[in-house]
């Protein structure tokens, strides 16, 4: 059985901190989707992902952060990846997702991604 667990924090006035644990499928995507689209609704749109706790993703996990970069950028917003083990970095890279959404290796990286 796959399974996330998901930690969320409010960083400043408008950065959320989710911070994701186990397994990002097709099964438990819906379940990240939920917590994001709450902020999403308050109208929040800067993201960081907290990825060091992630120890699988399968393709519908890629298209969530996808999905994410295409509508926090609608709306001026971004989101940022941090930390990936090396597995879950290398389907984000075969997805091609590094090349429009930041990868950094810390928070006070990810908080400087998302000053600029």
């Amino acid at each position: 059985m796959d399974v996330l667990q998901i930690k969320t924090l409010r960083l400043l006035e408008d950065i959320i901190v989710i911070g994701i644990n186990g397994t990002l499928d097709g099964i438990t995507v819906p379940e990240l989707e939920k917590t994001t689209q709450k902020y999403l609704d308050d109208k929040i749109y800067k993201f960081i992902f907290d990825l060091s706790g992630l120890n699988k993703i399968a393709s519908a996990g890629a298209g969530f952060f996808t999905k994410m970069a295409a509508i926090t950028s609608e709306h001026y917003g971004a989101i940022v990846l941090v930390q990936p083990v090396p597995p879950v970095r290398e389907v984000l890279n075969i997805f091609g997702l590094m090349r429009y959404i930041p990868i950094v290796n810390d928070l006070d990286a990810a908080i400087k991604q998302l000053s600029k």
